[in-house]
């Protein structure tokens, strides 16, 4: 797998985490007090407890700290040592390549589709040999 490819899968993988960790943190917290003067009248039935919670939330940051230096490290090793005139250079190069092996593709896809008009006549004949069998000479 090449390393676009990688990076791409890994910031998916950091988008995933992010919205995992956005629905449990919406979903499974209580409620907190507003204003400490004013208590917290009623329970979230789906809240998690809170030493749970805070658990969770810390290995949901260890999550996204951890896919993030992974992004960050496939970044680090996307080739970007070629300057302007370099990067063109080698894009040249490799349309002159793509060029030549377009040419020696469509050569050899030519000698395939001779190939297979030979053995098509071939079998033509070897059908007709066999549908047609010479009838013996009548006895006069």
């Amino acid at each position: 797998m090449d390393r676009i490819t990688q990076l791409h899968d890994a910031i998916d993988r950091l988008l995933t985490i992010m919205q995992h960790s956005v629905y449990y943190l919406t979903e499974r917290t209580d409620f907190l007090p507003f204003r400490p003067d004013v208590p917290v009248t009623q329970k979230y039935e789906r809240a998690d407890p809170k030493e749970e919670f805070e658990a969770n939330q810390k290995e949901l940051a260890e999550d996204l700290i951890e896919q993030a230096k992974k992004i960050e490290e496939l970044i680090d090793s996307l080739p970007v040592d070629m300057d302007e005139d370099g990067q063109l250079e080698r894009f040249e190069e490799l349309q002159e390549e793509l060029v030549a092996v377009n040419e020696e593709y469509v050569t050899v896809l030519a000698e395939a589709r001779q190939l297979r008009d030979e053995i098509n006549e071939t079998l033509e004949r070897v059908l007709k040999s066999v549908e047609a069998p010479e009838e013996p000479a009548a006895n006069g």
